[in-house]
């Protein structure tokens, strides 16, 4: 489980990365990727999910609700930081 404590992000109590406004970076200072309204993208550019009615849909063809979205990726970040929490450092 993924735990954002605010812009700090979390698995386990060891500090994965950090939230800076709609820039996802890793422990280490790189950039993972980047969200846009309701689409998600890595550091490339490249989109790897977006929103489509109350599921996050991945480029790969995965499928997730928001309810298990919110069990895997606590904290009080929007819906679609939290995806692209979980998106970008895996569940």
């Amino acid at each position: 489980m993924i735990k954002i404590v605010g812009n700090d992000i979390y698995r386990g109590g060891e500090k994965l990365g950090w939230l800076e406004e709609n820039d996802i970076y890793g422990e280490d200072g790189g950039k993972l990727g980047y969200y846009s309204g309701d689409d998600i993208y890595n550091s490339s550019g490249a989109k790897i999910g977006y929103f489509e009615g109350t599921h996050l849909k991945t480029t790969s063809g995965r499928t997730v609700s928001f309810e298990e979205l919110r069990r895997h990726v606590l904290g009080t970040a929007s819906d679609i930081a939290r995806a692209a929490v979980y998106l970008l450092f895996g569940e």
